[in-house]
């Protein structure tokens, strides 16, 4: 239903809007805002409910670019329901958009993984504690380093192991 070739920009949203406009529609789930115009003109025409997924941290931590942050906001407030992936980006929101009425149709929905979807191989323990992700400060790694070391006072034999992409050098500077 979508070209084979990558489209980008107010061209894919008009093939979207067409493409999508005689279909019998429940809803319409908005997944990252650079489709907000055909999604949002969906949604009142065919009188259905805005779902948007805010899977990003722009512009709400750091400000990406003009039009990229205006689609961002413009989403979330013409939105019917607004899924997030933390109570951090949600408070984020709120206090940047500046409405109360956020709130109330802004849900936290954390990503997961199915571990039934992934079998392990029975390992034996090793004692360790492993963070995998960006360094920076909105995925919580200085909580996490301040509680570990309370808990190895306790546990010394165990290690806390960090990998991942510095992009917060100053945060990085004083945790290690």
């Amino acid at each position: 239903c979508f070209p084979a070739k990558k489209t980008s920009g107010i061209l894919f949203n008009f093939f979207v809007f067409f493409k999508i406009l005689p279909k019998k529609t429940d809803a319409i789930y908005l997944s990252g805002c650079s489709m907000l115009p055909s999604a949002l003109l969906l949604s009142r025409i065919k009188k259905v409910p805005l779902i948007f997924h805010e899977f990003n941290h722009n512009p709400w931590i750091e400000k990406n670019n003009f039009v990229y942050d205006f689609l961002a906001k413009q989403s979330i407030k013409h939105a019917d329901k607004v899924i997030v992936p933390t109570e951090f980006i949600k408070k984020k929101i709120t206090e940047i958009i500046g409405e109360k009425k956020l709130n109330e149709k802004i849900f936290v929905i954390q990503n997961f993984i199915d571990l039934h979807e992934f079998p392990f191989a029975k390992q034996k323990k090793s004692n360790n504690i492993v963070f995998v992700g960006r360094i920076v400060k909105h995925k919580g790694i200085d909580l996490l380093i301040e509680a570990f070391e309370k808990i190895s006072k306790d546990f010394p034999e165990w290690k806390l192991k960090i990998f991942g992409q510095v992009q917060d050098k100053k945060l990085f500077e004083k945790i290690s």
